[in-house]
């Protein structure tokens, strides 16, 4: 009893402090009507409200992500390489990001391993014919062109997550903007939207903020992320 309105006392204070916040809002408790009338006016100005149905994030989670390389690999051996190499291995590869996306996708919708393994085949074939530019509609038609068992399961769960097109794919997230603004609230409001899908768009957001974390991040530049009923996520690889 109580939870956000503790929260809302801690937030304030890392806001005041300059430390930028990321709130996953699942149940409406940070809507403008549910937020207390004193984080509103000690942040007046500095919360902003992203919903999600109407603006789309703009996240491709069929991306390769970029890898900074330099700082897994030795420099002996990084002189070794050409640098055909350095690029193929500065980013992902279609079977990781193939394979993050069906871990999430079974995790939610409780698929099995043959509807994995579907899953799995259709973005890895998807990632390595269209590249930078797979999405979800591609996506769909690749698991209707496989036309088994396996795909159709797939497809019949998937279809409202499919149809409801979140995701602005040709965009990109500019994370510098929300995550290094002085103590910024940013409300990513999920709340108009099915509890399966409120899932799957939160470990997509996730994974895209991880990696720029990993190429951008600063120790001394700390960001606070509130996650509504975390156990829901997926805690695989």
């Amino acid at each position: 009893q109580g939870k956000t309105y503790a929260i809302q006392s801690f937030l304030m204070e890392f806001a005041k402090a300059g430390i930028p916040i990321i709130i996953f809002d699942y149940t409406e408790g940070f809507t403008n009507k549910k937020l207390n009338d004193i984080f509103k006016e000690q942040l007046q100005g500095r919360i902003k409200q992203n919903l999600i149905k109407i603006n789309k994030m703009p996240i491709n989670p069929f991306l390769c992500q970029k890898i900074n390389i330099n700082e897994i690999l030795d420099k002996e051996v990084l002189e070794e390489m050409s640098e055909e190499q350095i690029r193929i291995h500065s980013r992902e590869d279609s079977v990781a990001v193939a394979s993050r996306m069906a871990s999430i996708l079974c995790h939610v919708y409780t698929f099995g391993d043959q509807q994995y393994a579907t899953i799995y085949q259709a973005c890895k074939s998807g990632i390595d014919m269209y590249g930078d530019s797979m999405n979800f509609e591609q996506f769909r038609k690749l698991l209707e062109e496989m036309n088994t068992k396996e795909a159709k399961t797939v497809l019949n769960k998937l279809t409202p997550f499919l149809d409801t097109n979140l995701f602005d794919t040709k965009g990109t997230m500019d994370w510098s903007e929300m995550l290094y603004n002085n103590g910024m609230v940013n409300i990513i409001q999920l709340t108009q939207i099915p509890r399966d899908m409120q899932i799957v768009v939160t470990e997509f957001i996730l994974w895209d903020m991880w990696y720029y974390s990993l190429l951008h991040g600063e120790e001394s530049k700390p960001f606070i992320v509130v996650l509504d009923e975390a156990q829901n996520l997926d805690f695989g690889e």
